[in-house]
């Protein structure tokens, strides 16, 4: 994930998609709750119901969760780690 925010930030968008799909929205995520804690400090904000943060919080969850298993088994049928990584360098 840092990777892939690192490369949006350089602006090689496709880089970053290829490390991580959901460095986009997680950027846009973090770029809302810094503006709200901004705006929380310099006047009164109205405050984030819990339902609502459960409303959005259960989604997103279940979303990273779903990349992530997705991920695995493409790794998994590419054919995992490589052998020449398998075993640590110091060990040999």
């Amino acid at each position: 994930m840092t990777r892939a925010l690192g490369e949006m930030l350089s602006g090689r968008i496709g880089a970053s998609w290829r490390y991580h799909p959901l460095a986009l929205p997680i950027l846009a995520s973090l770029v809302v709750v810094w503006i709200y804690g901004v705006l929380a400090v310099y006047r009164p904000v109205r405050s984030v119901s819990p339902s609502f943060v459960l409303a959005v919080l259960i989604p997103s969850a279940s979303v990273f969760l779903l990349v992530w298993v997705a991920r695995l088994c493409l790794f998994l049928r590419a054919g995992g780690i490589p052998a020449e990584y398998a075993r640590p360098a110091w060990g040999s």
